[in-house]
Parts: C-alpha cells; structure tokens; sequence
C-alpha cells in the first residue's frame, strides 16, 4: 500500500505555461508498540520529524523525506530509530531497516545518567528493545514494526560500552 499526493504550482511569471505537477508516491508502514510503561519516539535518521507511539499501541504512518537530505533524484534510507520518552535525555538507537523482514536488536542511553549510581539504585541507565520487521496484509501499509523492550536479564546481552570506551558495531541482525 502506497500513499500518493499531488501538488499543482503555477510557473511564476509565465501565465501561458501549464501548471507544474509533482506526484509523491510513499511506502506506508505501523509501528506497533509491546512496551508497557512507557511510550516510545521513532524517526527517520537525518529527519527533525519524529512521531510517538503509545504503550501497547500503533502508529501508520507514511514514510517522510528530509528535504536537507534529499534530493529529487535519492530517496533517503527506510530505516527508523527509536528511544523512549521517559524522563532523561536518552540516545537514538542505532537505525534499524523497516522494508525487510528481520529481528534486530538496539539500545538506548540515558545520556545523563551516571552509571554507578543507577547499579546501586536498580535504575537503567540503559535499555534494549528487540524490533521485529514483518510483512502482512493485515498490517496498514504491509510492513508491521513491533518493539518490544527486553527484561532486565535478557537486556544484559546487550549492555552498551562505557561511555569512554569505542563506539559500538552495527545492532545485531538475526532472520
């Protein structure tokens, strides 16, 4: 499923020229959310744009472009990255491709908070969310994204690095 939207502009200073069309033909796809206490953000790397998904809710949506970014003759990449929008500054995760089917793995950082005392107190300083990409007729626009956020045992896989430590490889992707 596709969504198409036309834009007419008249060529400025020339009344005998017809009008401009540009035809915009975009790949929809949901994002569903499984995470329970919270809601989560999602954008397009490289866009401002974000959208929120509520606890155990979805989101259709259109894929967007970043005008910046792109240019007429490249589309951007279909990829999304995701962080909750709890209290703190979290990082993006590292993007993940939405027009194939997949699982991939991603975290995210709270960017303020100090790991030593988030141990002590039982508080993530971190959390992992596991992001299947499936095809479905069911699904508005054929591709459903489902996050789920992964418990605390299972999320310890995928503890990221102290902050001062290189920076991390791609998320991990299992078909």
């Amino acid at each position: 499923e596709y969504v198409a939207s036309l834009v007419l502009s008249d060529v400025v200073g020339d009344a005998a020229a017809p009008p401009l069309a540009t035809v915009s033909v975009t790949p929809r796809f949901t994002v569903r959310s499984r995470v329970n206490d919270h809601a989560l953000f999602f954008r397009q790397p490289g866009s401002e744009a974000t959208k929120t998904v509520p606890p155990f809710g979805e989101a259709v949506a259109s894929r967007w472009s970043d005008a910046k970014r792109a240019s007429s003759a490249s589309v951007m990449s279909r990829d999304l990255a995701f962080r909750p929008a709890l209290p703190g500054i979290w990082s993006w995760s590292a993007p993940v491709a939405i027009d194939r089917p997949g699982v991939t793995h991603v975290t995210v950082s709270d960017l303020h908070a100090d790991e030593g005392c988030a141990a002590k107190s039982g508080t993530a300083s971190f959390r992992a969310y596991r992001v299947v990409v499936s095809a479905s007729r069911e699904t508005p626009g054929g591709f459903a994204v489902e996050v789920f956020e992964l418990g605390k045992r299972d999320a310890a896989a995928f503890r990221p690095p102290p902050r001062d430590a290189p920076a991390t490889p791609e998320p991990t992707k299992a078909v």
